[in-house]
């Protein structure tokens, strides 16, 4: 059985990714992964990956249970925190809040079918790209949940963006915190945006 600690406000924060799913995303999507001293949560177009104070021994993925989710975002304004209780024999999870809230559910998101975000680890790039290729489209609905996933809302893409691989994003300030944008699900590449005719 193991025990962790998790602030509402990173509950919070990281979940507003979950906002736009899109229409491939499977069940393994609404969920919040704890991989060692990882969370990663993902709706497939990005994700976000933040090191928390916990440890896990093996990958669980916690349900995002939408009372729970809303219970979180009350108390994160007051330092709230939630407490997870996993399991792993029994295949539960429970949580509670600081303030009282228990999910009456449990949280451990069972599935036959299989889970792809198992290989979350190798989508993303181990070197940054040394060129740029293509042009980034980024519709503000993709950005506003991304700079709302980084602790200080503020992020910094890669140097060069290469649309052939995903790019890295970092927090401007948090150095716990960093996003993976994957252009590749956008399904279609952009020529890169220049001066239009007319201006010139």
């Amino acid at each position: 059985m193991t025990e962790i600690t998790i602030p509402c406000e990173t509950i919070t924060r990281m979940t507003k990714i979950l906002k736009y799913l899109p229409d491939y995303a499977d069940e393994w999507v609404n969920t919040i992964r704890l991989d060692g001293d990882c969370m990663m949560v993902t709706n497939r177009a990005f994700m976000a990956v933040e090191r928390i104070s916990a440890s896990v021994p093996t990958p669980v993925h916690i349900i995002a249970h939408p009372e729970l989710l809303e219970k979180c975002e009350a108390e994160a304004q007051f330092s709230g925190q939630l407490y997870l209780i996993i399991n792993e024999i029994l295949g539960i999870i429970t949580a509670k809040t600081t303030f009282g809230y228990t999910c009456p559910d449990n949280l451990l998101m069972n599935s036959l079918e299989p889970n792809e975000l198992d290989r979350w680890r190798d989508i993303i790039p181990n070197e940054v790209a040394t060129s740029s290729k293509g042009g980034m489209m980024l519709d503000l609905r993709y950005f506003t949940m991304l700079a709302e996933s980084a602790p200080s809302k503020q992020i910094i893409f890669e140097e060069h963006i290469d649309i052939t691989r995903p790019t890295i994003i970092r927090d401007m300030v948090d150095p716990e915190w960093f996003g993976v944008f994957n252009p590749k699900d956008l399904h279609r590449i952009h020529d890169p945006a220049k001066l239009p005719e007319w201006f010139k």
